[in-house]
């Protein structure tokens, strides 16, 4: 069976039991690819986190997030690649992560929200405008920038009082979300900031 076959000590063994549950592609697969995301060789799993983003179960979710911080970059690929795809459905698990201060892995759960660029990641990107690590803060606020929602008015504005070059970005973004339809708050917002009005000249 191809459960066992996830525990024998041949690794090729492994990369092959999972390849094959990967293509029966059936959410009853998923638990045992979770596993697999756990094996000591990085091939397995890799190719558990690219097979639980084919199948877009969002049970694998906060395994595939806990993956972020592989020591192999190839896994962390997949797995972001992963989470991308499972889409929506991933966005509860991520937000969580965040408001939990996943060690190192904020950053990475934040590229994942940015890649995917869809308004249901707004609220957390939001939040992440406060987060303590400033790689995690300015991607937040360029990507809200990009999305150009207005529920990210009011905290990108209050951006524009820090120190660039968060200033400098939180401006950016909000100018892009001024050139939306029905944006006039946005831009009534930068006339307000010093950092703001340069970027109305």
């Amino acid at each position: 069976p191809l459960i066992v076959a996830l525990r024998d000590e041949d690794e090729l063994v492994r990369r092959l039991a999972v390849e094959a549950l990967v293509r029966i592609k059936d959410v009853r697969t998923v638990e045992p690819l979770v596993g697999a995301l756990g094996d000591k060789d990085e091939l397995v799993r890799r190719l558990a986190a690219e097979g639980l983003g084919w199948i877009g179960d969002p049970r694998a979710s906060a395994p595939l997030i806990g993956t972020l911080g592989d020591e192999d970059i190839t896994v962390r690929q997949a797995s972001a690649k992963a989470l991308e795809s499972i889409g929506t459905l991933a966005v509860e698990s991520l937000a969580t992560a965040l408001r939990e201060k996943t060690g190192g892995k904020r950053l990475e759960v934040v590229n994942v929200l940015a890649r995917m660029g869809g308004l249901e990641g707004v609220d957390p990107l939001v939040a992440a405008l406060g987060d303590e690590d400033i790689a995690v803060r300015l991607t937040a606020a360029r990507t809200l920038g990009e999305i150009g929602d207005m529920r990210s008015v009011r905290r990108l504005a209050a951006c524009l009082e820090a120190e660039e070059p968060m200033s400098m970005v939180a401006a950016v973004a909000l100018v892009k979300i001024s050139r939306q339809p029905e944006a006039a708050k946005a831009e009534q917002t930068l006339k307000t900031s010093r950092v703001g009005r340069l970027f109305l000249l």
